[in-house]
């Protein structure tokens, strides 16, 4: 793995050779794999699928956002992937390949979309402190071998409301229950609108005000990030000249 593949990255949508640009559609086969200082990833909307071993061994990595236009996610994309405490599979994806999240050990839920009809061998094989699987699908898909090997044992299977005759009491050996996908587990949409800017003629020092939902964060680079605040509301940001500061907002 690069050395600079450290901290947070961003993807970018294309890249320019020899003066003509490509879109980036793909994530391939080991692009990442063992960048161990790796923390947060942006992928592009332009990718479609994420190769074999992509991101495995990236132990440092915490969040990644999946972007919906994915349809494919490959055998042992996020291997031992052990920060990694959330992950958002898009409606677009139909399968999950086999040891896909192998050793996620953070993991502590997933919500696999209605469009998943299959998943590999060993797809969250310990994956040691799920407490919940939520499926969308009104009938459970297609799993192999070992797929929640190593998971606790009070890991709960959810189902969509009204689909009980479909998924029992029990399903891989787990304990089943319904539930709500429009209201429970309810991700939160992070906002970040900014409000009026003031510059003061002498100090030459600009002064804007943030209004934001989810966990605010700042960078002076736009690689590595800070949490400034975790609470909803305002923020007001004061700028000296020449200095550049870079927002976002995050869910944790």
């Amino acid at each position: 793995c690069p050395s600079n593949f450290t901290g947070a990255v961003t993807i970018p949508s294309s890249i320019t050779v020899d003066g003509t640009a490509y879109t980036i559609t793909s994530i391939g086969p080991q692009a990442f794999q063992h960048c161990s200082s790796l923390t947060d990833v942006i992928i592009p909307e332009s990718v479609t699928s994420i190769g074999d071993w992509a991101f495995s061994g990236c132990s440092s990595l915490t969040e990644i956002v999946i972007p919906e236009g994915v349809t494919s996610i490959g055998n042992n994309a996020f291997y031992a992937c052990s920060s990694l405490t959330e992950i958002v599979i898009p409606e677009g994806v139909t399968s999950i390949e086999g040891y896909a999240f192998y050793s996620c050990s953070s993991l502590t839920e997933v919500i696999i979309p209605e469009g998943v009809t299959s998943i590999g061998e060993g797809a969250f094989f310990n994956c040691k402190s799920l407490s919940g699987i939520y499926f969308q699908s009104q009938t459970p898909p297609e799993v192999e071998s070992l797929v929640f090997f190593g998971c606790p044992s009070n890991m709960i299977i959810y189902y969509p409301e009204g689909a009980e005759a479909n998924w029992g009491t029990e399903w891989q050996g787990f304990v089943t229950a319904p539930w709500d996908p429009a209201v429970e587990p309810a991700p939160e949409e992070p906002s970040l609108t900014c409000g009026a800017v003031s510059k003061n003629p002498e100090t030459g020092e600009i002064s804007f005000t943030l209004t934001f939902t989810g966990t605010l964060q700042e960078s002076a680079d736009g690689i590595t990030w800070s949490d400034v605040s975790a609470s909803e509301g305002t923020y007001t940001v004061t700028v000296q000249k020449n200095q550049n500061r870079f927002f976002r907002t995050v869910v944790k």
